[in-house]
C-alpha cells in the first residue's frame, strides 16, 4: 500500500470554455492517493478556471463529497513537486506539500487507507481543453514520478509503476493522448489534447 505519491508536475495553461457559467468548468493536473474502490481520494495539483483563473489546490473527496482548499499559483509552465502523504499517526493524516514544503493538512473523509496512488490530468467537459498540446513542446508533464512503500526497511520512495489500462479512459483515446515519451524514461508521463498545438 502506498503511503504518499510526488512527482515533477508542468504548471500548464489550458483553453477552459467560458460557457461554464455556475458549473465551474475547469481543467486540472494532480497526484493522489485513493482507496482500492477509488471512491475516497486525497489530491494536489494545478487547476485552472475558465478566464485564466488559476489556483495551487489540495482536495479530498468521496462518494458524495469533497473538500477543495486553494492556494496561490504557480508560475505557468514551470516545473513543481507536488506530493501528497498519509500519516495515520497524526491528527491531519493527509499532508500536502509544493516544492517540498508543506501547504496544507486535512483529516476529513481521512478514514480510509489508500490503496493506489494515480498522476493524471481531467478535464470538466470535452469542451475544454485536456492539459497538454500535441506537439512535443507543449505536453503536460509529470517527471521524477515516485511513489512511497513503507513496507521496505524504513521505506523508500520507488518509480511510479505506470499501469496505462487503469490511468488512462481509452474510450476517449481519439480525443486525448497518454505516453511515457520519450522512451524509455519509465518515471515520466505525458499527456495532451488531440485537438489542440499548444
Amino acid at each position: 500500500m502506498p503511503d504518499g505519491v510526488k512527482a515533477d508536475e508542468k504548471n500548464y495553461s489550458p483553453w477552459v470554455d467560458p460557457n461554464g457559467g455556475s458549473a465551474g468548468y475547469f481543467s486540472t493536473g494532480w497526484v493522489m492517493l485513493t482507496d482500492s474502490t477509488v471512491k475516497y481520494y486525497a489530491q494536489v495539483g494545478w487547476l485552472e478556471y475558465s478566464g485564466s483563473n488559476r489556483i495551487i489546490f489540495t482536495e479530498v473527496g468521496g462518494p458524495t463529497n469533497f473538500y477543495r482548499t486553494p492556494y496561490s499559483p504557480q508560475p505557468i509552465n514551470s516545473t513543481s513537486t507536488v506530493e501528497v502523504s498519509w500519516d495515520p499517526g497524526t491528527l491531519q493524516r493527509f499532508k500536502f506539500y509544493v516544492n517540498g514544503s508543506i501547504i496544507g493538512g486535512e483529516n476529513r473523509l481521512a478514514g480510509f487507507t489508500p490503496g493506489e496512488a494515480q498522476i493524471s490530468g481531467e478535464t470538466y467537459s470535452t469542451a475544454t481543453q485536456m492539459a497538454g498540446g500535441y506537439s512535443g513542446t507543449h505536453y503536460q508533464s509529470w517527471e521524477n514520478e515516485r511513489v512511497w512503500y513503507p513496507s521496505t526497511p524504513g521505506g523508500n520512495w520507488h518509480y511510479f509503476n505506470e499501469n496505462w489500462n487503469t490511468a488512462f479512459d481509452f474510450t476517449k483515446s481519439a480525443l486525448f493522448g497518454q505516453s511515457n515519451y520519450p522512451s524509455p524514461y519509465l518515471d515520466s508521463q505525458y499527456i495532451w489534447d488531440t485537438a489542440c498545438p499548444n
